[in-house]
């Protein structure tokens, strides 16, 4: 190309709007393109990001969207310069062709920098040419003009002194000139004899009068040193006031944090202990639930695990410790949920079928009475009873079978009347009044008549196969010690933890320790049990052998967790948490972020 342009820089002033800009001179390559946003005030900030360099439109997009800048206001100014590195990447080989475009690009880059030098050179300091080669110290130089600025200071100052001195001598003279009139009035006869002395006062008046001037100029040089004062001071106090505006934005946004953080303290402490009400939604506090398990430790039936038991109620509270039998439940944590359970049902190898077998029971009878354990490892699915339970004897077991109806059985002989011979289902109940083509006799026929109620009571008494039942909800008896809460009750529970997980409640937390569901192992306390919970927080205990389980203010929570397995629950301050069981168990407290100390 060629460099017939001889710029190297564009300013351009700010209106608010504008965000793509011109580079109205030649450039190599994109990254040799820099850019500073100058303020109001004449502060220059090179922007290193948020903005583009179009090498093909030439031209500049700052800031771009998504950088969050505001465009320039009116008052700032954006500076375009080109700085093209002091490199020189052009080799050229011995005998080999020369590249044409490969020169040309060299000799234009040593243009474009002898530009970019030229018009920095001309925004430089430079000693006067006369200055010989060994007067061009830098730091010499500026030590002289120091010392010239402070002779200047000197002899401002001792102006001044001068000034008022001559002010004072202009006063002194002004008097004596008042005293030699009224001298030279009492003296008019004797003025011949006094012409010298008069002839001074002039001398002396005259002088005064180059003294009040001399004063004058200095008192109007001090004026103009005053206004530069007052301007300095008015500059001084916009400062001033602009920071205390942010001063008072900054308190602004410091109070909003603070009640942002009382409202997520306020919310964390109702997610702990709020008894009076759903904390959100349908979902309750873990305090609630606790007191719904205690309700559900008093009212237990002292069932035996495995037992089968019929209620009037579909409710799990109704219902403590059992789970339902005509759902078909699926859990596929049943070994950790219910291990007393798990254990009894993988002990009845009768009552366990593979789940080809339960799909097809399902798909056949509509039900399937046994359960499927191990389909994952550590899942139970429960049995699905939804059809007439008949009582099982000692020989048969649990067995199924599809719905079926007693035979209809009925026999009448050939010529019979209506007076004899049939029984069961069939009857005749009047007589023919002819006979039938081809056949011969008296005309006393008979018409023949079938009914199965009158084999067995059970036909037409209903429109599909129905025997005579009472409808119950069936449950199974999975654990009969105090647990937190129901299986469904403990599912909500999580899921509305859950859902909290991705929340940004930061501001809610007094320090590091854990935010939602998301723990910092590193600020995790090793404690002894039995532990006393001085905040709201999660309790945290790892079994290394054998099972154990966590108590609460001494309440069994129905936890089982082997070795290599950890168990986790979410405390309030104040309770006392232990570790029992047949393993050692390891324990750590993370303080809540937000919770109280009360």
């Amino acid at each position: 190309m060629t460099v017939a342009n001889l710029k190297t820089k564009q300013i351009y002033p700010g209106d608010g709007v504008r965000r793509v800009w011109e580079i109205p001179f030649p450039f190599i390559r994109a990254e040799h393109i820099r850019l500073w946003r100058v303020d109001a005030r004449g502060r220059a900030v090179e922007k290193t990001a948020g903005f583009t360099v179009d090498e093909t439109e030439k031209e500049v997009t700052y800031p771009v969207e998504d950088s969050l800048e505001l465009p320039l206001q009116a008052g700032e100014y954006l500076v375009l310069e080109r700085q093209t590195p002091l490199t020189q990447e052009t080799d050229l080989k011995r005998q080999a062709a020369l590249d044409a475009q490969g020169l040309e690009d060299a000799l234009d880059a040593n243009v474009l920098r002898a530009q970019e030098l030229a018009e920095g050179l001309s925004r430089a300091l430079k000693f006067p040419v006369q200055t010989q080669g060994n007067e061009t110290d830098a730091a010499a130089y500026i030590t002289q003009l120091t010392d010239v600025q402070a002779s200047a200071l000197s002899a401002c100052g001792q102006a001044e002194q001068s000034a008022q001195q001559a002010a004072d001598n202009a006063a002194l003279c002004a008097q004596t000139a008042q005293e030699s009139a009224r001298l030279a009035v009492d003296a008019k006869a004797q003025v011949a004899q006094f012409q010298p002395q008069i002839e001074s006062a002039k001398n002396a008046a005259l002088q005064a009068q180059t003294a009040s001037e001399s004063a004058q100029a200095a008192c109007d040089e001090s004026r103009r040193q005053c206004v530069s004062a007052q301007q300095v001071c008015a500059a001084a106090q916009a400062d001033v006031a602009t920071s205390a505006q942010s001063v008072s934005t900054q308190a602004a946004q410091v109070q909003t944090l603070a009640a942002q953080s009382a409202t997520a303290a306020e919310q964390a402490q109702n997610w702990a202990s709020k008894t009076d009400g759903p904390v959100e939604g349908d979902v309750y506090s873990a305090k609630k639930y606790a007191q719904e398990a205690a309700q559900s430790a008093q009212n237990f039936r002292g069932l035996a695990i495995g037992m089968v038991v019929l209620s009037q109620s579909n409710l799990a509270t109704d219902n403590p410790g059992c789970l339902p039998l005509w759902t078909g439940e699926y859990y596929t944590n049943a070994v950790a949920l219910y291990p007393d359970f798990y254990a009894w049902v993988k002990s009845h190898s009768e009552l366990c079928k593979t789940k080809a077998e339960y799909d097809a029971a399902i798909a056949t009878y509509g039900e399937c009475p046994y359960y499927v354990a191990d389909e994952v490892s550590g899942s139970l699915r429960l049995p699905k009873l939804a059809n007439y339970i008949k009582m099982a004897n000692s020989t048969e077991g649990i067995t199924q079978k599809g719905a079926g109806l007693p035979n209809i059985t009925g026999s009448i002989d050939p010529f019979v009347d209506m007076n004899r011979n049939w029984s069961g289902a069939l009857e005749v109940n009047n007589t023919a009044p002819f006979n039938p083509s081809g056949t011969t006799g008296n005309g006393n026929g008979s018409h023949v008549m079938f009914d199965a109620s009158k084999s067995n009571a059970i036909y037409g008494a209903s429109d599909t196969v129905q025997p005579a039942h009472t409808t119950l909800y069936p449950w199974v008896c999975a654990f009969n010690a105090a647990v937190p809460a129901s299986t469904a009750q403990a599912a909500e529970f999580t899921a509305a933890l859950a859902g909290k997980a991705n929340a940004t409640p930061a501001q809610s937390f007094i320090n590091q320790s854990m935010a939602w569901g998301v723990p910092d192992y590193s600020a995790g306390v090793a404690v002894a049990c039995p532990y006393t919970a001085p905040t709201a927080g999660l309790f945290v205990a790892f079994c290394s052998s054998g099972v154990d389980y966590i108590k609460i203010g001494g309440v069994d929570l129905g936890m089982r967790f082997s070795a290599n397995n950890h168990a986790a629950v979410f405390v309030q301050a104040g309770d006392v948490i232990s570790v029992a069981g047949t393993g050692p168990a390891t324990c750590k407290f993370f303080p809540l972020k937000g919770a109280l100390n009360a």
